[in-house]
C-alpha cells in the first residue's frame, strides 16, 4: 500500500464521520497517535516475527562536516583518524528487541566503498585491524549526531553527503532534511508514509478510531446545537503509547 499521511488522515476522518471544519478532534491528535501506534506495533511484530518489512523504512540525506576529536567529544580516537560529524541530529530509531533500528547506509556519489556501523567503544581502534583498514566505521553519540571515521579512505569531498536507511520512530523527521539530489524535504505528508496495508488495516487504523472514540465520548457538546464543534479536553502528547 503506497499511501500518504494525508491520505491515512482522511480515512480516520472518514470513519469517524467528520465532515465540518470546526472540528472536535484536532488532526495535530490524530497524526501523534498514528505516529505512536504505528511505533508500538512494528515492536510488537519485530518480537514476535523477528522481522522487519522494508515499508517500514525511510531514507534520508544527511550532511557532513570535517571535524577534529577534541571539538567532538572523541578524545580516544586516534588522532591519525578522519572525523565526520552529521550538521543536524539524526531522527530517533525505533528500539528493536532482535534487530537494530539504523539498518544502512551508503555514499551519495561513490560506490564500492565499504561502509559498517560500530558502537563508540570500538571507534578508538577503528582502521587499525585486518579487516577494518579499508572500512568506514559509523556511530551514533548519545547526542544523536551521526559520525564517520576513516584513515584516508576515500577524498572527504566525495562524503559531504550519506544515505542513511533506518526505522524511525516518527517519520515526520524526515521532513527535516533535504534530498541529496533534488535538495527538496525528503519527506511530506503527501510522501509514501512508511507503513503496509495489513499493519495500518489491522491494528494501526482500529486502535486510533478506539482511542478516538473513546475521547469522543469524554467531550461534550458545549454549544448542544447538533454540530461537531466539540471542544477537546487536552492537546496531543508526544510521549509513546504502550
Amino acid at each position: 500500500m503506497v499511501t500518504s499521511l494525508n491520505s491515512l488522515i482522511f480515512e480516520i476522518y472518514e470513519d469517524l464521520k467528520i465532515t465540518s471544519d470546526d472540528t472536535w478532534v484536532d488532526r495535530r491528535l490524530v497524526e501523534q497517535k498514528i505516529v505512536n501506534q504505528r511505533a508500538t506495533w512494528i515492536r510488537k511484530q519485530e518480537a514476535r516475527e523477528n522481522y522487519i518489512d522494508s515499508t517500514y523504512l525511510q531514507t534520508i540525506c544527511v550532511s557532513m562536516d570535517l571535524v577534529d576529536r577534541l571539538s567532538c567529544g572523541c578524545d580516544e580516537i586516534d588522532s591519525g583518524c578522519t572525523i565526520l560529524k552529521s550538521t543536524k541530529t539524526i531522527p530517533n530509531a525505533i528500539e528493536l528487541k532482535n534487530q537494530k533500528g539504523v539498518l544502512k547506509i551508503s555514499g551519495y556519489d561513490i560506490i564500492g566503498v565499504p561502509m559498517t556501523f560500530i558502537n563508540y567503544d570500538m571507534a578508538y581502534v577503528w582502521g587499525n585491524g585486518r579487516f577494518n583498514q579499508n572500512k568506514i566505521g559509523w556511530f551514533i553519540k548519545e547526542d544523536n549526531y551521526l559520525y564517520g571515521i576513516h584513515k584516508n579512505v576515500v577524498s572527504n569531498k566525495l562524503l559531504e553527503n550519506v544515505k542513511l536507511t533506518f526505522l524511525p520512530e516518527d517519520p515526520r523527521d524526515a521532513e527535516q532534511f533535504n534530498d541529496c539530489k533534488s535538495n527538496k524535504p525528503c519527506w511530506s505528508s503527501d510522501s509514501m508514509y512508511p507503513i503496509n496495508k495489513n499493519l495500518w488495516v489491522d491494528f494501526v487504523k482500529p486502535r486510533v478510531l478506539q482511542e478516538l472514540y473513546t475521547l469522543k465520548q469524554s467531550l461534550k457538546d458545549n454549544n448542544n446545537n447538533a454540530k461537531d464543534d466539540l471542544q477537546p479536553t487536552y492537546l496531543p502528547k508526544n510521549d509513546q503509547e504502550n
